[in-house]
C-alpha cells in the first residue's frame, strides 16, 4: 500500500510537471514577437489584417485591412500603434546600405530595385506618410547582424522581397482615390 501512495505521488508530480512545461510553451508562443505585433495590429485596425510586414529584429510592423481601408504601424512589440488611412501613404522606398534602391510613390510610375542592386549591412523600407509629425516609419527586412533567426537569409533575398512589397504598394496607391493635400492655416 505505501508503494501505491510514492507511485501515485510520483505520477502526479510527472503530471504537474507536463502541465507547467506545456504552460510555459503556450506563453512562449503567445508572447512571440510576431505575434504581439498582429495581436497591436489587429486591435488598431478593428478587424483582419489582410496584408502586413514584420520587422522581427526591432519589434516593429506594418499592416493593412482593406474593409476599411486603414492601414497601422505598430512599433515595441505591438504596444504602440499609429492608425492611418490607406490614402495617407505617399510612397514607400526600399533602401539598400542607406542608399534608395527603389520606390513606389503615388501618382508615380513603379521604381523597383535593379538586379545589380546590393547590400552590405541593411536593406529597409520606408514607408512615407501625409503625417507632419510622423512623416516615416522603417522597416527592416535585412541586417547583416541579424542572427541564426532570420526569416530572410540575406539581402539578396531581401531586395526581392522588397521589390515585390514595393510591387503591391504601386498597386495600392494608384487604386486609392486622392484628394488634394489639406494645409491647416496658422493657429
Amino acid at each position: 500500500m505505501a508503494q501505491l501512495g510514492a507511485l501515485l505521488a510520483l505520477v502526479g508530480a510527472a503530471a504537474i510537471a507536463v502541465l507547467v512545461t506545456s504552460l510555459r510553451r503556450a506563453a512562449k508562443v503567445y508572447n512571440e514577437t510576431g505575434r504581439r505585433i498582429l495581436r497591436g495590429l489587429r486591435k488598431v485596425l478593428e478587424g483582419d489584417v489582410e496584408a502586413f510586414l514584420i520587422d522581427y529584429r526591432r519589434g516593429c510592423g506594418v499592416g493593412f485591412n482593406f474593409n476599411n481601408m486603414m492601414m497601422a504601424v505598430a512599433w515595441d512589440s505591438g504596444a504602440w500603434c499609429r492608425l492611418y488611412r490607406i490614402d495617407e501613404l505617399r510612397g514607400v522606398e526600399l533602401m539598400a546600405d542607406d542608399r534608395v534602391a527603389g520606390w513606389a510613390v503615388a501618382g508615380k510610375p513603379l521604381r523597383p530595385a535593379e538586379a545589380e542592386a546590393h547590400a552590405d549591412h541593411q536593406v529597409t523600407l520606408r514607408h512615407l506618410f501625409d503625417d507632419p509629425h510622423h512623416p516615416q516609419f522603417m522597416l527592416e527586412l535585412w541586417h547583416a547582424d541579424g542572427g541564426e533567426d532570420e526569416t530572410i537569409p540575406n539581402a539578396a533575398t531581401a531586395l526581392s522581397e522588397g521589390n515585390r512589397w514595393l510591387e503591391g504598394m504601386s498597386a495600392l496607391m494608384a487604386a486609392v482615390p486622392r484628394g488634394p493635400i489639406e494645409i491647416d492655416g496658422p493657429a
